[in-house]
């Protein structure tokens, strides 16, 4: 890999707002739903299929953060980190 991107050795990423377009739908249960943006989801799929490492630190804990991470087979996760950089 060429470029700044052959310098990076680890992709560490947020689901809500980086995997999302930042929008929560509440349902008339309470229910919380997410837009999951595809296109970067593909990204990452495409950075995996390098044989780069992926880990997510999120600040929630959510059903929908943790099935993105296990869609895309992310073991390497930290959930409800209010304090990202502590996460890592």
């Amino acid at each position: 890999m060429s470029g700044p991107a052959g310098t990076i050795r680890l992709l560490v990423l947020d689901v809500d707002g980086v995997c999302t377009d930042g929008t929560v739908l509440l349902t008339a249960s309470g229910d919380e739903v997410r837009s999951v943006h595809f296109h970067d989801l593909d990204a990452v799929a495409r950075w995996r299929r390098r044989g780069l490492p992926v880990a997510i630190v999120s600040g929630e804990d959510t059903a929908a953060g943790r099935r993105v991470g296990e869609r895309f087979a992310i073991a390497d996760a930290t959930w409800g980190a209010k304090d990202k950089l502590a996460g890592i």
